[in-house]
């Protein structure tokens, strides 16, 4: 199933890259909502293939708000406390 989810991630990986976050919840929530439907059986996919999906996306979008961190970080006149405050 990892596999899976590291396929997806792969194929993902530049989709929504320059989409606002809150499409990315959107997407996430979405995503969700399929996975309730499969859980009780009303949809196409099997509930392991939605929370691959979800795993993907939260990982894309991980790496997305890591990215634009460091952009951000080496950014001129940027000061450790300015710019790091919303690290993990």
């Amino acid at each position: 199933m990892i596999d899976n989810v590291m396929q997806l991630t792969q194929k993902y990986a530049n989709k929504w890259r320059d989409e606002p976050e809150v499409l990315w919840f959107v997407y996430l929530s979405a995503e969700v909502g399929e996975l309730a439907e499969a859980l009780i059986g009303k949809h196409e996919h099997s509930a392991d293939w939605e929370l691959a999906q979800i795993a993907a996306i939260c990982l894309n979008w991980l790496e997305m708000r890591a990215s634009a961190r460091n952009a951000s970080d080496k950014s001129p006149g940027c000061g450790a406390a300015s710019c790091s405050s919303d690290r993990i």
